[in-house]
């Protein structure tokens, strides 16, 4: 087995702020003097430190960054777990934190002196070394992923497999691509076949790899481009099982206006996310078109008229239309279209707008904890708000 590390810990000064509070509804934002803090799902500064950067809660701890170095955090910003990122001598191992805990673990990339334990493997919530791709119980693993439900994804003899939380490879790496279990089933590429079919946590093939696309199951549903020579963009949903449940085609021609079509799919069909999927539909790029609201009985719960949408996320998505602003030609006596923007709002999972159109796109306007990262078009703020549309913090 591996030897496990020493813990090394370091108490850093932090203002703390209304610890009462619960550390997973709390969001790493930008401070106005350019380092990172933590507030809640009220706006209020929970925890503040000299952070160059920050990232959220995860059994308990958060990753920061500290004079060049990612260390893990507690609630009462203490660092807690701070490994050595150099090897000096023959017997020392130094890690490069990749990653933030998921399932009680968190990914580092390891290097060792002598270069005999250089690889990636994972380290507990007390900071101890114990999994590596070097394991002398199993040799050869390769390249990890982070944990997710109970497992991570390894790279070895350019095939991908499963290891569990004790390190052990469960599910034999012979898949061409591999994915996250999800609800249970996992999407792999088959090398017999180079299509995608799904897995179980056993390893055993559950539904048959005929797809030439596939998504991950959400909300016990999986979109899949359906094997058909005779329309190129047949998409639908399938259970658990392998039942097609919802044929996109079908929802779509019943229901779109007669010149638009499914523009992209993969941003204009997207998976089940608080029990709403979407079909988006359009002119041309980046032209306003019917966008599909379905349930997942495949029934069509409201439409709007968009130009792009984001996930559901926490009961809200984020949606947009395009506006364009017209000018009259006095040579060719004819409008032109002078501006074209888009405008975002948020809507909730009955259609209703929560929060008018009125958001400039922000990278990272998904919400995490209850809270969104926005941009205000007519102030060029960037602002915080709630899944009730309320701007709780301002940069």
């Amino acid at each position: 087995m591996i030897k496990k590390n020493v813990l090394i810990t370091l108490t850093v000064l932090v203002l703390t702020v209304s610890l009462n509070a619960d550390e997973s509804d709390w969001n790493p934002i930008l401070y106005w003097d350019g380092t990172y803090c933590y507030i809640d799902t009220q706006g209020n500064i929970q925890l503040q430190g000299p952070y160059e950067e920050a990232y959220k809660f995860n059994n308990e701890l958060a990753r920061v960054k500290i004079d060049g170095k990612y260390v893990f955090i507690n609630k009462e910003g203490n660092v807690v777990i701070d490994l050595p990122t150099k090897a000096k001598d023959d017997d020392a191992v130094a890690y490069n934190i990749q990653c933030d805990f998921s399932d009680g673990f968190a990914l580092v990339h390891i290097q060792s002196y002598n270069k005999r334990l250089d690889g990636e493997g994972f380290i507990n919530t007390r900071g101890e070394h114990v999994i590596s791709s070097t394991a002398d119980y199993d040799s050869s693993i390769g390249d990890i992923s982070d944990f997710r439900n109970g497992f991570a994804l390894i790279y070895k003899n350019d095939l991908y497999g499963y290891i569990n939380t004790e390190g052990k490879e469960v599910i034999e790496a012979k898949y061409k691509e591999a994915y996250n279990f999800s609800d249970g089933l996992a999407r792999v590429k088959f090398p017999n076949t180079n299509k995608y079919g799904y897995i179980n946590e056993d390893g055993k093939a559950v539904i048959r790899p005929e797809y030439t696309k596939a998504y991950d199951f959400s909300d016990g549903l999986a979109l899949v481009k359906i094997p058909d020579t005779k329309i190129d963009y047949h998409y639908g949903f399938i259970n658990q099982v392998g039942d097609l449940v919802i044929d996109c085609v079908e929802v779509s021609e019943n229901n779109k206006n007669p010149n638009e079509k499914i523009y992209s799919i993969g941003e204009d069909i997207n998976q089940f996310y608080d029990g709403i999927a979407v079909i988006g539909h359009s002119p041309g790029r980046d032209e306003n078109g019917t966008h599909l609201f379905l349930n997942t009985q495949g029934e069509v719960e409201f439409k709007l008229d968009l130009t792009g949408f984001s996930i559901f996320n926490s009961g809200c998505a984020f949606v947009s239309q395009q506006v364009k602003t017209y000018d009259y030609d006095r040579e060719n006596q004819s409008l032109y279209i002078k501006h074209t923007r888009k405008n975002w709002g948020l809507i909730d999972t009955d259609g209703e707008y929560v929060v008018p159109l009125q958001y400039e796109w922000y990278p990272v306007s998904v919400f995490n904890n209850g809270i969104a990262k926005v941009k205000d078009r007519e102030t060029g703020k960037v602002q915080y708000i709630n899944t009730n549309g309320d701007i709780i913090y301002t940069e």
